[in-house]
């Protein structure tokens, strides 16, 4: 999860600063993208 979060959070670096604490937060509260990492 941690990897998959990180990479998250370059992308919304990238796009904009709000966006990936969002998907960040949406990473961890996924069930499916656990049970794939």
């Amino acid at each position: 999860c941690i990897v998959v979060a990180c990479s998250f959070v370059e992308r919304g670096r990238k796009r904009g600063g709000g966006w990936a604490q969002r998907d960040l937060v949406f990473v961890f509260s996924s069930k499916d993208l656990r049970e794939q990492v």
